[in-house]
């Protein structure tokens, strides 16, 4: 399992503070209605791949919230403040941003007056895997509220779907809605039909959170001459298909093994799982068409 070591800094609102100082009100909005929005960066050899993706997603999310999207602008700024400052070599960087709050006032109507709160932080994690993890998953309700494209800080659905995995010994929850998946609680899902790999396709019903590790998959995949299918995948797919994959952008690829505690296709990590985690170990580290953003001054 990955290692989480407490932050030695948090950014907060353009400054750096010691982490053990840091404060939010007990009046943000975030706080109280979990009003706000994240990203979560990878930190890959003190590289933040793909960050100009997650800056746009992260601009799209304000604007669905009713924030300015221009707000997104701090997170190149935090990456790099917050990476530069832990000395973070592998690891990865999560940055918030909610519409803030009025002390004293508690309503739901959004407060357009108050200033946001922005705030990042940083995690280790263990340098890129050679070979893709192998995870065992179970099937779950999506429960949670449908505008999954906009990655809000209101994870209580994911959180209880992940409890109810980690009594079966599972790493993850694969989400299913009225008969079709959605995504893991925390990652997108790919899955083989008919000997080809599959994914839910975003911006379509039922909705799914556009992963960055999702798009850089898809985008490789079309480049290496084996295009991925964006189409629904039903109930029966998932559980009749001999490879599963998941992204995010923490662990890549990870392969599904094990579903609802039944072995998936021979129960081993599987030729697609392979090379979906290659393209993308060659996509992370960077290539000249593809360099990763250089931030901070890491270890």
């Amino acid at each position: 399992p990955h290692r989480y070591t407490p932050p030695m800094q948090v950014w907060m609102n353009g400054s750096l503070v010691p982490a053990d100082e840091a404060r939010v009100s007990v009046f943000d909005r975030g706080v109280l209605f979990g009003e706000g929005v994240y990203e979560s960066v990878r930190i890959c050899r003190g590289r933040a791949p793909f960050l100009p993706r997650h800056q746009a997603r992260l601009g799209r999310s304000l604007a669905a919230i009713g924030l300015d999207p221009d707000l997104a602008a701090a997170l190149p700024t935090a990456v790099d403040a917050i990476v530069g400052s832990d000395r973070l070599a592998e690891g990865n960087v999560y940055l918030q941003v909610t519409r803030g709050g009025t002390v004293g006032a508690r309503r739901h109507v959004p407060d357009t007056k108050s200033a946001p709160t922005i705030f990042a932080f940083a995690t280790e994690a263990p340098p890129l895997d050679e070979e893709p993890a192998s995870i065992r998953a179970v099937v779950r309700p999506d429960e949670r509220w449908r505008r999954c494209g906009i990655k809000s800080t209101n994870l209580l659905g994911n959180v209880l779907a992940l409890a109810t995995a980690a009594d079966e010994d599972a790493e993850e929850a694969i989400l299913v809605r009225d008969g079709f998946v959605t995504e893991g609680a925390y990652t997108n899902v790919f899955v083989e039909v008919g000997g080809r790999l599959r994914t839910p396709p975003a911006g379509a019903e039922p909705a799914i959170l556009g992963g960055v590790t999702r798009e850089v998959l898809l985008d490789a995949l079309r480049d290496a001459g084996s295009p991925c299918g964006e189409a629904a995948v039903s109930e029966g797919d998932l559980r009749e298909a001999r490879e599963i994959l998941v992204t995010s952008s923490r662990r890549m690829a990870s392969a599904v093994t094990v579903l609802d505690g039944r072995p998936v296709g021979d129960g081993r990590v599987g030729p697609i799982a392979r090379t979906c985690f290659d393209l993308l170990r060659r996509a992370i580290t960077g290539s000249p068409a593809n360099a990763p953003t250089p931030v901070g001054t890491p270890a």
